[in-house]
């Protein structure tokens, strides 16, 4: 019995693989998938939209959460201009070194 399930789980496999026009993966998806999927389509847009929103608000309330515990959190792009601004001051200050040492 085991050797005909690998044989017969290894010709699906070629068949769903093999490079011709009536293969299985394209006749499985277009002729059993597919049609559920457009039959319930609306109803996986909802599902998805709920968890969408679900997912968004518990990840506010996290976030909420940090912020009055760790006080107030610094944006993304206020870490870039102070790294910005403290990138341009070490360079003036290298460049008014090499200054000094000129003279």
């Amino acid at each position: 019995p085991l050797p005909v399930y690998l044989i017969l789980k290894c010709l699906f496999l070629a068949w769903c693989m093999a490079p011709v026009e009536w293969n299985g993966s394209d006749m499985i998806f277009n002729n059993i998938l597919f049609p559920i999927f457009k039959e319930h389509h609306e109803q996986i847009e909802e599902k998805a939209e709920i968890a969408k929103l679900t997912v968004s608000q518990k990840l506010g309330l996290c976030f909420k959460k940090e912020k009055s515990e760790q006080g107030e959190k610094i944006e993304k792009s206020e870490l870039k201009k102070m790294f910005k601004k403290e990138k341009s001051e070490q360079q003036v200050e290298t460049i008014e070194k090499s200054d000094l040492k000129k003279m």
